[in-house]
């Protein structure tokens, strides 16, 4: 209340989750009749919903994420899009619910649907003839060829719907089951440098990993041996030795002591 012709001073009190949109009959002073103003408040935009499409064997993002937007209290409900050549495995994250002050991320797995399983695996293959790998299952083949009799290590298994199976020896290198023979154990002593014969040459070059752009290498503690690590595409290395062995392969020995392909190196 106040004395006609005296300045209105009113605060408007914050509303949880409303906002104050427009007044109607304002005035700035007491006016000499009654009169009547209105806050008119709307509902605050809430955080919003964000749908994800995912691989769910690589982890790659499928599509651009889906966003929703709504006012804080209003109902959404997301239905799994149709992802062209895949099936959905799963969703993690409610698909219904109602706009908060939080971000509501909805992830979505799909995989390959000519892929019927996916294992990870710890076995070791034996090439029954040289084979060149591929970047990925039906992919392209690599500039490289493995030689016959030579072993190497299965780290994933994937077999197709058509009954196709495809092993992973490691990074972006995959084989076909056709022309291998498994086993249990890497077959020693042919693993070790013992009980195979290589011609090592020290050297002092520098250069960088020529792969894949965008994926790593694998690196070995030994031609043939076991993984212990990964180069990214780009990556630069300092060379110490060039190893050749009995099937005429070349090698490149790092000053990390890591081994790997010399085909998978760029000489500067």
């Amino acid at each position: 209340m106040g004395q006609l012709g005296d300045v209105i001073n009113f605060d408007v009190q914050p509303t949880t989750s409303y906002t104050l949109s427009a007044i109607s009959g304002y005035t700035q002073h007491f006016p000499a009749e009654y009169a009547i103003m209105t806050l008119q408040f709307e509902r605050q935009f809430g955080q919003p919903v964000i749908y994800y499409q995912i691989d769910y064997d690589t982890n790659e993002i499928l599509a651009y994420p889906t966003i929703i937007s709504g006012r804080i209290g209003e109902s959404f409900e997301m239905v799994p899009p149709v992802a062209k050549g895949y099936n959905l495995i799963r969703v993690q994250g409610s698909s219904r619910g109602r706009f908060t002050d939080k971000v509501h991320p909805i992830f979505a797995f799909y995989r390959k649907e000519a892929w019927q399983t996916v294992k990870n695996v710890n076995f070791y293959i034996e090439l029954k003839r040289a084979l060149q790998p591929f970047d990925e299952p039906d992919g392209q083949k690599q500039a490289i060829n493995l030689p016959a009799k030579s072993v190497w290590r299965v780290f994933q298994q994937i077999t197709k719907v058509d009954g196709t199976i495809w092993y992973n020896i490691g990074g972006a290198e995959w084989l076909t089951a056709k022309y291998t023979a498994s086993h249990t154990h890497p077959m020693k002593p042919e693993l070790t440098y013992a009980g195979m014969r290589f011609h090592s040459n020290p050297l002092a070059l520098t250069g960088q990993i020529d792969f894949v752009a965008g994926r790593s290498v694998t690196t070995y503690d030994q031609p043939y041996g076991a993984s212990i690590g990964k180069l990214a595409d780009g990556e630069k290395v300092n060379i110490t030795h060039i190893l050749r062995d009995d099937q005429g392969l070349h090698w490149y020995q790092l000053d990390t002591g890591a081994v790997l392909l010399a085909t998978y190196i760029k000489v500067n």
